[in-house]
């Protein structure tokens, strides 16, 4: 079974792709998961380049997990 899935390009061109539902599901917990680690930067840092570095570390590691989704 498949879901469909609409992203926007930067043309602002619409496309349809299709993933597996374990793959729309491991997106989706991976994107709750981002957030949660990007508040928890918001929240525990004292300075914006404290928080400019745990968001990008966050960053690098969720689209690790992304790219792990998209490929199950």
């Amino acid at each position: 079974m498949f879901t469909r899935v609409y992203l926007a390009i930067p043309e602002g061109v619409w496309f349809m792709k299709s993933f597996s539902n374990k793959s729309a599901k491991c997106c989706s917990m991976e994107k709750k998961r981002l957030v949660e680690e990007l508040r928890k930067c918001d929240m525990s840092s004292t300075s914006y380049d404290e928080f400019h570095r745990c968001s990008r570390e966050v960053a690098r590691e969720s689209g690790k997990r992304s790219r792990a989704c998209m490929l199950s």
